[in-house]
């Protein structure tokens, strides 16, 4: 899922996105976004957090689980770091 520009955190038809990586490990979904940067790990969390907000919100609806039971990471390949969320 991916909002189109200026969606304010909504979805509609035309929102398209690609989630890297969903899992089930038991106790609940992660989403992971991969990126390759330069940026610190909080320059990155700052600049992505509402695509990663909306990536929550994405699967919590589509799997019927609260926001909050659906945590979330980036991954810097870059720099060989996990950001969580």
């Amino acid at each position: 899922l991916r909002p189109t520009s200026g969606a304010g955190g909504r979805w509609g038809p035309s929102t398209a996105a690609w989630i890297d990586l969903l899992y089930f490990d038991g106790n609940g979904y992660t989403v992971v976004d991969y990126k390759y940067s330069a940026l610190s790990g909080e320059a990155l969390k700052e600049k992505y957090a509402s695509q990663i907000g909306l990536y929550r919100k994405a699967v919590a609806k589509g799997k019927r689980v609260d926001e909050e039971k659906v945590r979330a990471s980036i991954v810097n390949i870059r720099r060989l770091e996990e950001i969580p969320f």
